[in-house]
Formats: structure tokens, C-alpha cells, sequence
């Protein structure tokens, strides 16, 4: 599978510039909030943690959103074999699927984002591997229509609010979520907490926060101008040091060495 455009936890109104006349390929998405949405013709609600993959159609995909939403997508093209194979997956083509969890999704498409983004003599190859492993996950991930019909998740009764707080992490990155927030949202103790999320998402409370944080900053250094100083106040970091510190960690690069290499990938 060739992969051509990558973007995680990037916010849209519409897709028309991703999805417009001579896009090419399939698109996968994967919406982390509740959207209105058009697809072949076919409106739909959609609901946090929908996957949506649209064939291509001479190029074009007959997509549009009512309102803002994130999501992380791929814009890809495969074989006829790879396409076989996908199917055989079950995957859904052309119609929404809700996820029981995008979390392990999202980061696939995070490290694809990042293998595109800077380069290396095996991008290609590392891309082609992990658009299996992807929808390989996805696979295992796609809830039955009648889970969805019942009104989505059931294997834990915190498993929905659980995905519901994740989600409102991930769209208010530039908010304090500290521990006692999360602990009030979710009416559970702090070790109750801790243990559930990392059983849920693979990761803490603390790190997931950090990682909206950095998604959020790298979007910003990528599509705007704004100084440093300013998307560090933007990521609820209480001072440029601390936030050019992870970001560092993060990333293995500063800030501005981040942004030039998205400048000169555009």
C-alpha cells in the first residue's frame, strides 16, 4: 500500500482539500468527534471513535462535514490483491464503523505521520508495514452493528465515559487536565482511575494528556506562524522551557527545528 498523505488529530470543517478533484487513492479516517457528515450521498451522525474509509472515485470523494471535528487520516492507494485482502478483513468501505478503542489506531497513524514527515532510506517500506498493522487493528477493533445499535460500548460500564473523557482530552488540549480533573469527570478515585485508563488505552493519564499536548503543538508549528511562546501558552505548559523540554523529548527535536522540517515537506 502506497501511502500519500498523512494527518493526526488535525481539525476540519470540511475535507474538500484533502479529498477534492485529482486527490486520488482511498481515504481513511478515523473521527474523534461527533460529526454530520455526507458519503456517497448518504448523510450520517457520526459518532467519537467512527472510522470511515471512502473508495476513490476518479479522484474525488463526495465527502463534506456540517461542523468542526478532529480525526486522524491517511489518503493511500493499494492493489486489487491489497484490496482483496482488505475486504477480507471486513473493514468497511464506503459506510461508518464505530471503534471500541482508536487509541492503538491513532498511534499507528502517528508513527506513519512521522516516518512521512522526516524521511529515512526505509520510509517506504516502514509506511507499507504499518498500513497492514493498521488494518489489522482496525480490524480487531470495529464494533458489530448491533453493539452500535445498543448504543456503543459494553464491556465495561466505564468504558464509554472512559472513551468520552479521552476524546474531550484530545479536542481541549490547551485546557489544565490535571488528575483531579479527570477524577471528578469520571466520579472514581485516583487509583481507580489510573488503573482503568492504562487497562483501557495502553497509557497513562499523565502521558496520554502530554501526548495531546504535543499533537496539538505540532499541528500548530506545522499550520501557523505563531511564536513558540504563544503555542506553548496554546498546550497549557506553564512556561516555554518546560514545553520545549517535551516537546524535545517527545519529537527529538526543538520546537523550531520541528517546524522547518514541515516547511520544507509542504
Amino acid at each position: 500500500m502506497r501511502v500519500i498523505r498523512v494527518g493526526s488529530n488535525q481539525r476540519y470543517s470540511d475535507l474538500s482539500a484533502e479529498c477534492g478533484e485529482g486527490a486520488g487513492g482511498f481515504l481513511l479516517l478515523i473521527i474523534k468527534t461527533a460529526a454530520s457528515i455526507q458519503a456517497d450521498g448518504i448523510e450520517y451522525g457520526i459518532r467519537p471513535n467512527t472510522l470511515l474509509i471512502l473508495r476513490k472515485n476518479n479522484g474525488t470523494f463526495p465527502f463534506s462535514g456540517k461542523d468542526e471535528f478532529i480525526c486522524d487520516w491517511i489518503r493511500f492507494d493499494m492493489t486489487e490483491a491489497e484490496a482483496i485482502s482488505a475486504a477480507a478483513l471486513h473493514l468497511p468501505f464506503g459506510y461508518p464503523a464505530a471503534l471500541s478503542d482508536s487509541a492503538a489506531a491513532a498511534s499507528i497513524i502517528r508513527l506513519i505521520a512521522v516516518e512521512t514527515l522526516i524521511p529515512t532510506a526505509h520510509s517506504i517500506e516502514f509506511a507499507e508495514s504499518m498500513m497492514q498493522a493498521l488494518f489489522l487493528k482496525l480490524s480487531a477493533t470495529i464494533l458489530p452493528d448491533e453493539t452500535i445499535q445498543n448504543g456503543g460500548l459494553s464491556a465495561s460500564p466505564y468504558s464509554a465515559r472512559l472513551t468520552e473523557l479521552r476524546n474531550k482530552i484530545y479536542a481541549t488540549p490547551e485546557e489544565h487536565w490535571t488528575i483531579e480533573r479527570m477524577c471528578r469527570e469520571m466520579n472514581i478515585s485516583r487509583t481507580h482511575l489510573h488503573r482503568l485508563y492504562a487497562e483501557t488505552f495502553g497509557v497513562t493519564c499523565y502521558n496520554d494528556v502530554l501526548n495531546s499536548k504535543m499533537e496539538h503543538a505540532k499541528h500548530l508549528l506545522s499550520n501557523s506562524s505563531l511564536p513558540i511562546h504563544e503555542i506553548s501558552e496554546r498546550c497549557a505548559f506553564d512556561n516555554d522551557v518546560s514545553f520545549m523540554r517535551c516537546f524535545k523529548k517527545a519529537t527529538g527535536m526543538t520546537p523550531t527545528q520541528y517546524r522547518s522540517k514541515s516547511s520544507c515537506k509542504v
